[in-house]
């Protein structure tokens, strides 16, 4: 839609002048092309690098620089599929979700069978509250020969957002018949149960089965808490100071302090929450601030042991080998970080 995409530019021009190169390229390349399909290509090989040399600044932790990067590189580039699908996955972690929104669009347009695009361009959507933008991607997903258990928790979280309980029950037990392992389809569960006036015991059950499978899940924690308090479970109150403890741990109080306050708070929730692996991340992470990188190791190995395949203790371990001019691991962590990003489970931590 042309006239959309005019309002969208300006309104790009207006409220971010300059400072997001990528997304004004992206609007000015959908305009140039009359209302037709965009062009774009893969394999260019300066453009992988480029994108290349952009993951492997978000491993560092540098997602600022990523960002940067790939504007000036989709400038060079404009027609490359790579840049643009990398700008948008790093994009959507950042304050630039507008144009990572319209560059998933845009790809969804380019090639309809990269299902990792529209698995993307959904969650940004429901995460940023644009739920009826989420529904071509969602709708996109479930129609492929074979929906994957996250697609049906995707489309699960969008149909509670958009007040429809029985078809999140429906999307969340599909989601659990493909993966039974899938924590956050059974939170979606049990929210939908009590969203369709179900039984407390039966959204009870998910919830629990939930934190059973990641207890590091905080969106069921408080919810599981909750109910339990609603009942008048006294087990309700510990469940709620649990996710209490844990969510001192990303809010900003706490990602705004020095490291060694911290460093101090994160031990303390460890000593609480001896089974979470969410305070030894944020101990390492803390130890790396303060140039700590084989103390931050040991934490990381704990960590390790309460969740194995944590994006974020992958992230870490590849800037402690950094840290100790260790190449050869270094090289090691950022390949297991790239492989699990691309194919392997979520972060329970921060992504």
């Amino acid at each position: 839609d042309l006239e959309r995409d005019r309002r969208a530019l300006l309104a790009t021009l207006k409220g971010e002048p300059f400072r997001c190169l990528a997304g004004l390229s992206l609007l000015l390349l959908q305009l140039s092309s009359c209302g037709g399909s965009v062009h774009l290509t893969r394999g260019d090989a300066d453009a992988l690098a480029v994108a290349q040399a952009a993951v492997e600044l978000v491993a560092e932790g540098n997602r600022p620089a990523a960002v940067a990067k790939l504007e000036a590189a989709i400038e060079r580039y404009p027609h490359s599929y790579e840049l643009r699908f990398e700008f948008a996955r790093v994009a959507s972690n950042s304050r630039f979700t507008a144009p990572a929104l319209d560059t998933f669009e845009l790809l969804m347009a380019a090639d309809p069978d990269d299902l990792d695009v529209p698995r993307n361009y959904a969650r940004l959507a429901i995460y940023v509250g644009q739920f009826v933008r989420a529904k071509e991607p969602i709708a996109h997903l479930l129609a492929a020969q074979d929906p994957t258990s996250e697609d049906f928790a995707v489309a699960a979280s969008l149909a509670l957002a958009l007040g429809d309980s029985t078809g999140a029950t429906s999307a969340a037990e599909n989601a659990i018949k493909a993966d039974a392992k899938n924590a956050s389809a059974y939170h979606l569960l049990g929210k939908s149960i009590l969203d369709t006036g179900g039984s407390e015991s039966d959204a009870l059950a998910a919830l629990a089965t939930a934190l059973e499978i990641d207890p590091g899940l905080d969106a069921a924690r408080f919810s599981y808490g909750t109910l339990l308090l609603q009942k008048g479970s006294e087990r309700g109150q510990a469940e709620l100071a649990r996710w209490q403890a844990s969510s001192s741990l990303t809010g900003p109080e706490f990602t705004g302090s020095k490291s060694e306050e911290r460093l101090a708070l994160a031990r303390k929730v460890s000593k609480a929450l001896p089974t979470w692996s969410l305070p030894w991340i944020e101990i390492a992470r803390c130890q790396l601030e303060l140039g700590q990188p084989r103390k931050a190791e040991e934490s990381l190995a704990i960590a390790f042991k309460r969740a194995p395949f944590t994006l974020e203790c992958y992230k870490l371990s590849y800037a402690a080998a950094r840290a100790q001019n260790d190449s050869k691991n270094a090289a090691l962590w950022l390949d297991r970080w790239k492989r699990a990003r691309e194919n392997g489970p979520l972060a329970t931590g921060k992504q």
